[in-house]
């Protein structure tokens, strides 16, 4: 049972992080507005490529959902639950300050919890 204490930090965080962005989405696109009532610097990138930040909503439930779902599916042991949390993470690095934080630990958790050897794994029990 080595890999349960991982399993669970990542379900903590992809509960954090997830929850928070569905039910930001989610008032975004019922309210037109942040829950905090401000937005972070990820907000200028996307103002640059054209689009406003109070469209992210959609974007924001569908990561948010990605998060919850990877995390879920990892505490299963189902692979692709970790699969689903690295992409997670990786996109989310750029919410920052939160979700930096709480991506860069679960990148670290992850490579811990060993996604890099899955595939050998497998291959070995052959």
């Amino acid at each position: 049972m080595p890999g349960k204490p991982h399993r669970i930090a990542l379900m903590a965080i992809a509960c954090l992080q997830g929850g928070y962005m569905v039910i930001d989405g989610i008032h975004v696109l019922t309210s037109h507005s942040y829950i905090s009532g401000r937005v972070g610097p990820w907000a200028q990138l996307v103002r640059k490529t054209g689009f406003s930040e109070y469209d992210m909503g959609p974007v924001f439930v569908v990561l948010g959902s990605l998060w919850l779902i990877g995390g879920f599916l990892n505490l299963a042991k189902v692979r692709a639950g970790a699969v689903m949390l690295l992409l997670a993470a990786l996109i989310s690095l750029s919410y920052l300050i939160f979700g930096t934080v709480l991506s860069l630990a679960a990148l670290v958790i992850l490579w811990r919890q060993g996604i890099s050897k899955g595939p050998r794994k497998a291959m070995e029990k052959r």
